[in-house]
């Protein structure tokens, strides 16, 4: 069997993370800030919702809107500027750790590109090594994530061998699988119970 890579790497993230300090106080920050923008001028910037299945899932979405937010403090005036500082100037508090954060993501998201577009294949993580390496990561933690998505990709590898099959290639996420159930519920969704 083949490990799915999409769920292998959020297992990873979600066992740094659990153990972070910095990010249990930034999920805790998003909280209040929903609340305290909600049904306001400011409510165009709230932070996304919080998924409560695969959370970890969401990692992506949550570190672009504190970028965003970090882009929008400075470029704002007068009172709307006061306003935002108010009630989003928090995240500058998590400067260095969005620097981080944002290593993660750029490693998540080609690691998964090519997982989706590749698949797994004899030479696979040397490819994925490359391609990890034009992320620019700078962080030695995001280096370690580096290899442990790369060791993910080689246990695959491995697996892969042991079909004694040249030049075979076989998915590496459920993705494309899921895709199609969601297909197939759709058309479902359609037609009476049972046809």
């Amino acid at each position: 069997h083949l490990d799915d890579i999409k769920h292998k790497i959020a297992n990873l993230l979600k066992k740094l993370l659990r153990g972070d300090e910095r990010w249990k106080a930034f999920s805790a920050k998003l909280g209040t800030t929903t609340a305290a923008i909600q049904q306001t001028e400011l409510e165009h910037l709230l932070p996304p919702r919080k998924k409560e299945k695969g959370r970890f899932m969401d990692f992506g979405r949550l570190i672009d809107w504190a970028k965003m937010v970090e882009y929008q403090l400075p470029q704002t005036t007068g009172s709307e500027h006061e306003r935002i500082v108010e009630k989003l100037g928090w995240i500058g508090e998590f400067k260095a750790d969005l620097e981080l954060w944002c290593q993660y993501r750029r490693l998540i998201g080609e690691a998964l590109t090519m997982a989706t577009e590749q698949g797994v294949f004899a030479g696979a993580s040397e490819l994925l090594r490359e391609r990890l390496l034009s992320c620019e990561v700078q962080d030695e933690l995001a280096f370690r994530f580096s290899d442990q998505i790369i060791s993910f990709y080689q246990h695959n590898e491995a697996q892969l061998a042991k079909l004694d099959r040249a030049g075979i290639r076989l998915p590496s996420s459920t993705e494309v699988l899921e895709s199609g159930f969601g297909g197939f519920k759709s058309l479902q969704g359609f037609h009476g119970r049972g046809t």
